[in-house]
């Protein structure tokens, strides 16, 4: 008997030990966690379009548009409404790159204060996001800001034939759109074939050929 209760006591202490250890383990979304709840609000302004649908922002870029349908989904409502918000903002950064590149193009200078990029990185630290989802929040804010980036480099002149394969922005980009896409497929492998169609179209969307 007085084994059983020493063994039961070991065990219990392990057990209490291995909560400890985890609670003291950093988060490794934890800054962006602080950094979602003081930069929040900011996000709340009206995205415009710079007279680029989302279509033809897609097909200028040569990309295939494959937008989102809640009607197909098997999402739970939360998680479903989510997704559809954070796809629409990756829509409003691909439509804004193609604004960029057009005017580019046709020898005028984007905005230089970087157009809509602002309130697309505030609208996704507004969204209101499941728990288990801020890690593919992450991924995306961290690709859209290094899109920012190239676009702001390219506005500049200093991109004008494209990214090299090795620029930081241009690897945070892929590394950022990889994650979301890992993410989005490992939690939704049960969802409609046509929606995770769309996941894989909205996040290829964001990167150079």
């Amino acid at each position: 008997m007085r084994r059983l209760l020493i063994l039961a006591g070991l065990v219990l202490l392990a057990a209490v030990a291995g909560l400890l250890y985890l609670r003291l383990q950093p988060d490794p979304h934890a800054d962006y966690v602080v950094e979602k709840k003081l930069q929040g609000d900011r996000g709340k302004g009206e995205i415009m379009w710079h007279a680029m649908p989302v279509d033809q922002a897609y097909a200028q870029l040569g990309r295939t548009y494959t937008p989102f349908r809640p009607d197909l989904t098997r999402l739970p409502p939360e998680d479903a409404a989510y997704i559809g918000a954070l796809l629409g903002l990756i829509d409003a950064a691909v439509a804004e790159r193609a604004a960029a590149e057009k005017a580019l193009a046709e020898g005028r200078r984007p905005d230089a204060a970087g157009g809509n990029y602002p309130a697309i990185l505030g609208g996704i630290l507004a969204l209101k996001t499941p728990a288990h989802l801020i890690p593919l929040e992450a991924a995306v804010h961290g690709a859209v800001s290094a899109q920012r980036d190239l676009m702001r480099d390219m506005t500049a002149g200093t991109l004008a034939a494209g990214p090299d394969p090795g620029n930081p922005a241009l690897q945070d980009l892929r590394a950022g759109i990889e994650r979301a896409r890992e993410l989005l497929l490992t939690l939704y492998s049960g969802e409609d074939l046509y929606n995770k169609q769309a996941f894989q179209d909205t996040l290829v969307a964001l990167d150079w050929r």
